[in-house]
């Protein structure tokens, strides 16, 4: 093969050669420091979000407590009234009376639970309220 000689660059040439690292480089530190901010955003929001779902973790585990003991409660109220209404129905000297007794108990335990199911109905409801309040804020 038959050698051949190069010509000489040209001064425009070698200003061009030597302009393509450096553009590259910037272009590649500028990427860089572009992808370094997109992480410091990603782990701003991933932090805020996570004390965000601890903060909601922590209340929804205080409202589960309370509507525990709600219950409780509750059921604790209506065994002994269930035990009181079955003494005074075991002295009961006739049916009417027995009747009574049963309609009486009933119609109380049913006045309480309505109650007490929409008291606990209402602290569900802000519950969710709430905890939308907190992901639309977050969210933003």
């Amino acid at each position: 093969m038959a050698n051949r000689k190069t010509a000489p660059k040209s001064k425009l040439a070698a200003q061009a050669e030597a302009f393509v690292p450096q553009a590259t480089t910037q272009m590649f530190e500028e990427g860089i420091e572009k992808a370094q901010g997109f992480a410091r955003m990603y782990s701003d929001a991933a932090e805020t979000g996570a004390k965000t779902v601890a903060k909601q973790a922590a209340a929804s585990t205080e409202m589960l407590r309370t509507l525990g003991e709600r219950n409780v409660a509750f059921m604790t109220r209506s065994f002994e009234q269930g035990v009181e209404t079955a003494e005074a129905l075991t002295a009961a000297k006739d049916p009417r009376t027995a009747f009574e007794l049963q309609s009486t108990f009933a119609k109380a335990w049913m006045a309480e639970y309505t109650k007490e199911v929409g008291v606990q109905t209402e602290m569900w409801l802000n519950a969710w309220r709430e905890a939308a309040k907190t992901v639309s804020r977050t969210a933003r």
